[in-house]
């Protein structure tokens, strides 16, 4: 099953076998080549008793030989066996003891990984954070060229009629009562003359 673990540390505890668990293992597999060496010689032994009581009422020198051998060679197999079984489990046992010994190995290698993340989290922040500040500058310089009174600062002013700003000399009669806005201030005016371009 998939296995989560909150820190680095706790990932090396659980990818790391325990060495109780591995003595507790190797007693396994020792019990069980005893069982198996002792299950074979126990077979071969009531095998030979048999063969031996046949041979006490036939008494051939030739089955004798044989039997020997069959013996002997049953006797090699086993031993290769329990040799092969052996080393196996030896070279098993290496491999967990050195997994073992590098735990803190694997802890540098989260910790590594775990600094690499931030550092690629932290580069997205700035690019992040610039690509906004250039948006907000466009912005800013746009707002800023629609700005009146930015406009007021080179000698413009804004001319209102009853709170309503006025565009066109067609908008203005004779005699009215104007608003006009500078960057300082706002002063009053009435219409005496009036001309279009």
């Amino acid at each position: 099953s998939d296995l989560r673990a909150p820190t680095p540390t706790a990932a090396a505890e659980l990818a790391t076998p325990n060495s109780q668990d591995l003595i507790q293992k190797i007693g396994e597999f020792t019990e069980q080549i005893k069982y198996r060496t002792a299950q074979f010689f126990g077979t071969k032994k009531t095998e030979i008793v048999y063969l031996d009581q046949r041979l006490d009422r036939l008494s051939p020198s030739l089955k004798l030989d044989q039997l020997k051998n069959d013996l002997s060679r049953y006797s090699d197999q086993l031993s290769r066996n329990i040799i092969n079984q052996f080393d196996f489990k030896k070279q098993k046992l290496e491999g967990l003891k050195n997994k073992l010994k590098r735990p803190d190995e694997k802890i540098r290698g989260y910790q590594e990984k775990q600094n690499n993340l931030f550092l690629r989290l932290e580069r997205n922040i700035q690019m992040v954070a610039q690509r906004k500040n250039y948006q907000f500058d466009l912005l800013r310089t746009s707002l800023q060229s629609l700005n009146p009174l930015l406009m007021m600062d080179k000698g413009y002013a804004v001319v209102s009629k009853n709170d309503h700003v006025v565009t066109s000399v067609r908008d203005i009669e004779i005699t009215d009562q104007l608003s006009i806005r500078f960057k300082d201030g706002t002063v009053g005016a009435k219409v005496t003359e009036k001309k279009e371009n």
